[in-house]
């Protein structure tokens, strides 16, 4: 036999206080999109510390290869050569660049997907 006042809680003039499954199997899907989605943007965003950290070492080691190559290599001083390890040098930088804006583009697609998972997890928890 069920308690008098428990028939009031399913009646069709209340709402439930059980939220309806599909709701809840959304919910948890969404959550679990925002989960993969944070941590893709946390590998990102360490990817893009090391992108960075390796294009400022690189950009060392550069300046000081040329600031010191005719010293070591007193017999590869032509201008031409020169020219030519700089012209190098500024692919392998420009290289460098490529990788590090395809980086940010993908961080701020994520970004993006993040705002609109959050919103919709917002909507679906105000139902």
């Amino acid at each position: 036999m069920s308690h008098p006042s428990v028939g009031h809680l399913t009646s069709a003039s209340l709402p439930s206080l059980i939220m309806p499954r599909p709701v809840n199997d959304e919910l948890e899907e969404l959550c679990g999109q925002l989960s993969d989605k944070k941590r893709k943007s946390e590998k990102i965003t360490h990817k893009r510390s090391e992108l960075e950290s390796e294009l400022k070492n690189l950009s060392q080691a550069i300046f000081k290869e040329v600031h010191n190559f005719p010293e070591r290599f007193p017999w590869f001083c032509s201008a031409a050569d020169l020219v030519h390890g700089y012209n190098q040098a500024s692919k392998m930088m420009k290289v460098e660049h490529i990788k590090h804006a395809e980086a940010e583009d993908e961080l701020k697609d994520v970004h993006t997907e993040k705002k609109a998972l959050k919103s919709v997890l917002r909507l679906i928890e105000e139902d």
